[in-house]
């Protein structure tokens, strides 16, 4: 896929996933706001390998990244909250997988 995958195409997706992940942050939708962010990540990538990004593009590009995800680990206390009256057990499993994705950001 990479090499049939236009610079500009990859850009105007990093865009575009920014903008649904805040959106969902908006809306106080963390787990789906974090799949964005994943694709998000992805789309840097592809820049990041082809060669698209300078050097300040991929530091404003690893600001947007690490900003939204501060922003996803700060809803996950919300969405871990919504689980655990609904799955109690299973909300004890993502609380501990949570609180080790907390320190690995804050770090």
């Amino acid at each position: 896929m990479l090499l049939h995958n236009s610079a500009c195409y990859a850009l105007c997706r990093f865009d575009l996933f920014e903008a649904e992940a805040r959106r969902l942050l908006a809306d106080r939708l963390p787990v789906p706001a974090y799949d964005h962010l994943l694709k998000l990540s992805h789309c840097f990538n592809v820049l990041d390998a082809r060669g698209a990004v300078g050097v300040t593009e991929r530091a404003n590009c690893f600001a947007t990244l690490r900003a939204l995800s501060r922003e996803v680990t700060s809803e996950c206390g919300l969405w871990l909250a919504a689980l655990h009256r609904v799955m109690p057990r299973r909300a004890l499993f993502f609380t501990s997988k949570c609180s080790l994705w907390l320190a690995a950001l804050h770090v």
